[in-house]
């Protein structure tokens, strides 16, 4: 279970991380 969780923590970052891209490059054209 806890390597499970461990994957899941490991995914759940990476899509945060890959959101925050996004999110934050139209907040940089607009600062622009």
């Amino acid at each position: 279970m806890k390597e499970i969780l461990k994957l899941l923590k490991r995914y759940l970052l990476k899509e945060a991380a890959t959101l925050n891209q996004i999110t934050d490059k139209p907040k940089a054209k607009r600062k622009n």
